[in-house]
């Protein structure tokens, strides 16, 4: 199964340059612990532009922002979650 999940794979390909490995070993941890990694391109206007949005089901687990040459990764937890993280050493 490929990684690489993309409307447009050699626009992003281009766009993130040698960065692009990295999105695809993130989307395949996802497809490989929990199931489905479906992909959405949504654009929220001149401001923010085009944002690459990870579901596995119905839940969003990651907004992707592509730059010039590297990526920015929002991540979503619910309360659960974020309360879990809290309390651990991450914080």
């Amino acid at each position: 199964m490929s990684t690489i999940l993309y409307s447009d794979k050699t626009m992003l390909q281009h766009g993130l340059k040698g960065s692009k490995h990295h999105l695809d070993a993130i989307i395949q941890f996802i497809q490989t612990e929990y199931g489905e990694a479906r992909p959405e391109w949504k654009h929220y206007g001149k401001k923010v532009g085009w944002v690459l949005k990870i579901f596995n089901k119905k839940r969003n687990v990651l907004f992707v922002v592509p730059c010039d040459a590297f990526f920015k990764v929002v991540f979503t937890f619910g309360d659960k979650a974020t309360d879990v993280i809290l309390a651990s050493s991450l914080t």
